[in-house]
């Protein structure tokens, strides 16, 4: 019984450090990975240093800023929460300095620019808020429209979908008498749903207004690809059972 005791807490004692070795391991690389994030986004006032020198290294520093940037990043947590002025520029960049890194690189111009404008239309990590003042931006300046993609529900809302939209594959149509922007955007994509096919539709066309349409206007239709197709948050499959 003591030689069973003995070699029970032998084997313990030697499993326990690997154990904590991983342990350790898995939280090192956390707190690596979250470092490299707080590297990869520099400060306020550090990106408005680079905007305020004409560079092309603070063009550089300026392009993989932009690409390093997610919507996460781009807000406060709370809309309440008063900042001074010396903690703003201390502190991540925000939508207005988002704003400026755009505005600033399209003034400059050049492939190197245009080639990230192109990179963060295509990634997930933007809103389409924001990937809409990029592209009118780089349509703008660059002369040209670019592919990107699009977050966006199924017809029953029960699957989410990842578009990528090719500007080449596009159809027009014509807004008659009576027309709403939401029966044409049903029409464009019967298989999203409703409020889905009315964003794209909006983002595709940059219609500040849903009621501003007028007779005779022409709205492009993209066709699109889906890239990924996954399950909606909170929704279970079709046909599930429930206990």
């Amino acid at each position: 019984m003591n030689t069973y005791c003995h070699a029970l807490l032998l084997c313990i004692a030697m499993v326990f450090p690997a154990v904590q070795t991983k342990a350790g391991e898995s939280l090192a690389n956390s707190v690596e990975a979250g470092s490299q994030k707080t590297e990869a986004i520099p400060s306020v006032a550090e990106i408005e240093k680079d905007i305020s020198t004409n560079t092309d290294l603070s063009t550089q520093r300026l392009i993989k800023t932009l690409e390093a940037l997610e919507s996460r990043d781009l807000y406060y947590e709370c809309a309440l929460v008063k900042v001074t002025e010396e903690e703003r520029l201390k502190g991540p960049p925000k939508y207005d300095a988002f704003k400026k890194i755009v505005h600033e690189l399209a003034v400059r111009g050049g492939e190197s620019v245009w080639q990230a404008f192109r990179k963060v239309l295509i990634e997930e990590k933007l809103q389409a808020s924001e990937k809409s003042l990029v592209r009118e931006i780089f349509l703008k300046e660059a002369g040209e429209d670019a592919p990107f993609t699009l977050s966006a529900h199924d017809r029953t809302q029960t699957r989410q979908y990842l578009l990528r939209f090719n500007p080449k594959r596009n159809t027009v149509v014509t807004v008659h008498k009576g027309d709403m922007l939401v029966q044409i955007a049903r029409r464009a994509y019967p298989h999203l749903s409703q409020w889905s096919a009315v964003d794209i539709l909006a983002f595709t066309n940059d219609l500040k207004n849903w009621d501003s349409l007028q007779l005779n206007q022409t709205l492009r239709i993209y066709e699109y690809d889906i890239v990924k197709d996954a399950q909606a948050p909170g929704m279970e499959p079709v046909g599930a059972a429930t206990h």
